[in-house]
């Protein structure tokens, strides 16, 4: 993703990680043409079910678990992951490309509308689990 340009401040190396949308495994990675390590959520793949992880935690996840300098793409649900990287982890991203993100800023929202959208959020994860995805 990232091998051709060097600011000479980086290493010529990284490790590319890919991370994509949190309703497919990493096998949606399967046509990419990159040798990024994909990164697989709890609950995918062979990872065993982790109620309560949050965009926060697997991007902590990914910090401790690769050392060094990380070129990072993110999809949909692995772009909050890639900008919870950028904004607690920056000094060791080299680079970082979102696509297809919507971030909004809550701060306005009462504590009974995050409670109703918390609530909707959780129904339709319920509702997933139940019927599978549609």
């Amino acid at each position: 993703m990232s091998d051709s340009v060097n600011s000479g401040a980086w290493p010529d190396r990284a490790t590319t990680l890919l991370i994509g949308p949190s309703g497919l495994n990493a096998g949606c990675w399967q046509f990419a043409k990159s040798d990024g390590v994909p990164v697989e959520y709890p609950g995918q793949g062979k990872r065993a079910r982790c109620p309560g992880w949050t965009h926060e935690s697997i991007a902590q996840e990914i910090f401790d678990s690769y050392d060094g300098p990380l070129d990072v793409l993110g999809i949909s649900t692995g772009a909050a992951i890639v900008a919870n990287l950028l904004a607690h982890h920056a000094a060791r991203i080299r680079s970082a490309i979102i696509i297809c993100s919507s971030f909004a800023d809550r701060t306005d929202e009462t504590t009974e509308q995050a409670g109703r959208r918390t609530a909707e959020i959780l129904e339709q994860a319920d509702t997933a689990l139940r019927s599978g995805m549609k």
